[in-house]
């Protein structure tokens, strides 16, 4: 898949399957104001990938890593810390 290419009619990831082979604790981030890629993408990946978590950055953008980049930190050094 290329970067850019979402079809905004079918919300879903495309290539499911692979996701089923994740075997390592995920942590899925996404902002809940993305245009770009809808929310439900993150709640896809949290059933697909066993032994995932995901965290919504409320009011976030598709760039929500860099506009909420403390609040972002703190949720990835949480889930690490979490590991241990």
């Amino acid at each position: 898949m290329r970067f850019g290419s979402a079809d905004r009619r079918r919300p879903e990831i495309r290539r499911q399957r692979s996701f089923r082979g994740i075997r390592v604790p995920t942590l899925v981030l996404h902002g809940t104001d993305d245009r770009v890629a809808p929310v439900e993408n993150a709640r896809l990946l949290e059933e697909k990938i066993a032994d995932s978590r995901v965290e919504l950055v409320e009011g976030g953008s598709h760039l929500f890593f860099i506009e909420n980049a403390d609040e972002v930190t703190e949720a990835v050094l949480s889930f690490i810390d979490a590991q241990d």
